[in-house]
């Protein structure tokens, strides 16, 4: 893609009826043309990544018709046109700028996207926020918001992600959300509990509240959330940690409690059974040996091994060092896990892309890994389309669609990391192909009679509407078929 640079004419626009103004990701300077909505057809102003400044014109606030402002990662100031706020945008991208003022009572009820982080906003969360119906996501960390998160932010029923980190809220958690995704509060100044209502929102995989001054216990009912990325430390929090989080994938989630205590060491916190035996004179004399032999054998193993491990270090760091891997969810697990494993036996399917591998992780999961096919003379066709449905898929956030976790690649593969869903696909329900006896039996004798049937299709339904309406922007699947859908149950 070339990129340009330099500054923009001032009477761009002037004697055109300008329909969409894009200079995506390049090197433009100076202000934005005062005459870009001149004649009022304009209706995609596209112009992130840029070092564009100043503050907007005030003409633009008049631009009726528009409906995508992406204007994120410049250096524009000031305050937004008044008009902006209020006509019918579906996208208002804005982030990482230096705008400041209060966000309004009232904004467009058309907006879906909503993204003003990284900026100089302050005040509090309007009330008014009530009125963000189509709102899917609200997105303004790092700012200067302050005040309580009012109420009627949870009455917003497609809100998926909402990510107020980074700020200076204070008060209460909310309780009664509606379909939360993703919900990132953290590095502000809430307290009180953490509402029970929060582990029935069904889709939540994110939950961040890190460095906040909650007390009380950590809700049971958080441990019903389906591979929660969770993380509770630095606050006031106190009791037994729920004993389904007692593992490793939850060692940096509780870290800063002093309150908190488990069962086990993996966590890094103080034993709940630490502290309640005083040890007598026969116990330290007995632990006093225990310890010496320890030491001792450490001492003999580490001498015998020191070549082995050095060796094995070795290879293993060459071996991650080869590998790219960009990260979109927490995980537990890392290249070399999934790249050590991609053996003949895990393969689970193959297609004009390459082969795809069911890899076991930790030990209890597993996830499926997309090996795309590459050769020299395809290889940067194959990779633009790679980096194109990566960019894609990482900024999909629905119950319907499989979550990408990451993504991994090197100078002569590329591969794909989603979420494993072990009851394989429609297509092998539907047609009994291979597994499928099996899979009704671990699947408690499901029967796929008409009204599950239905529920299926509309649960497809729910997955494409979000991919053709609520994305930005919009995807398309060209070829939706039976195999495509799978069963998590």
């Amino acid at each position: 893609m070339n990129k340009f640079s330099g500054t923009l004419p001032s009477d761009f626009g002037l004697y055109s009826k300008l329909e969409s103004f894009q200079i995506e990701i390049n090197n433009f300077k100076g202000k934005l043309p005062e005459n870009l909505c001149h004649r009022g057809k304009l209706k995609i102003l596209s112009a992130y990544e840029n070092n564009l400044s100043g503050e907007l014109p005030k003409s633009i606030g008049n631009c009726s018709n528009l409906f995508v402002l992406e204007i994120y990662k410049n250096k524009f100031s000031g305050k937004v046109p008044g008009g902006l706020w209020n006509i019918n945008l579906v996208t208002f991208m804005i982030s990482h700028n230096k705008f400041n003022g209060e966000i309004p009572q009232k904004i467009s009820s058309s907006i879906s996207l909503f993204d003003i982080s990284y900026n100089q906003f302050y005040g509090g969360i309007p009330i008014g926020v009530s009125s963000w119906t189509n709102v899917v996501e609200f997105i303004a960390s790092k700012n200067y918001l302050n005040g309580s998160i009012p109420q009627e932010l949870t009455s917003l029923h497609k809100l998926q992600i909402l990510l107020l980190d980074q700020n200076q809220l204070k008060g209460s958690l909310p309780s009664q959300w509606k379909s939360l995704v993703t919900l990132n509060l953290s590095q502000n100044q809430l307290n009180g509990q953490i509402p029970i209502s929060i582990g029935h929102l069904p889709s939540l995989s994110v939950l961040d509240l890190s460095e906040n001054q909650f007390s009380g216990e950590i809700p049971s009912i958080l441990t019903h959330l389906r591979s929660l990325n969770l993380n509770l430390s630095s606050n006031h929090l106190r009791g037994r940690v729920p004993i389904e989080f007692e593992n490793s994938t939850y060692d940096r989630s509780f870290l800063n409690n002093s309150g908190l205590c488990v069962d086990t060491q993996a966590l890094n916190l103080t034993l709940c059974t630490s502290g309640l035996k005083k040890p007598t004179k026969s116990s330290h004399w007995f632990l006093g040996l225990i310890i010496s032999l320890i030491v001792v054998a450490l001492l003999f193993v580490l001498s015998a091994s020191f070549k082995i491990i050095k060796h094995y270090r070795k290879r293993e760091q060459t071996l991650e060092n080869s590998w790219e891997l960009i990260s979109f969810q927490r995980l537990n697990f890392t290249e070399s896990d999934i790249v050590s494993s991609m053996t003949e036996q895990n393969i689970i399917g193959s297609g004009g892309f390459g082969m795809v591998y069911r890899i076991p992780v930790d030990g209890l999961t597993y996830v499926a890994v997309k090996k795309i096919k590459s050769n020299r003379n395809s290889r940067q066709q194959l990779e633009a389309s790679f980096r194109a449905e990566v960019k894609i898929l990482s900024n999909i956030r629905h119950q319907n669609i499989v979550k990408l976790l990451c993504c991994i690649s090197n100078k002569d593969s590329m591969m794909l990391v989603y979420e494993y869903l072990e009851h394989s696909s429609l297509d092998k329900w539907l047609h009994n192909k291979n597994e499928s006896l099996a899979m009704l039996d671990s699947a408690q004798h499901v029967v796929l009679d008409w009204p599950k049937r239905l529920q299926i299709a509309i649960g497809i339904a729910h997955g494409l509407c979000y991919m053709h309406h609520d994305c930005s922007s919009p995807i398309i699947h060209r070829d939706i078929k039976t195999s495509d859908i799978l069963f998590g149950f």
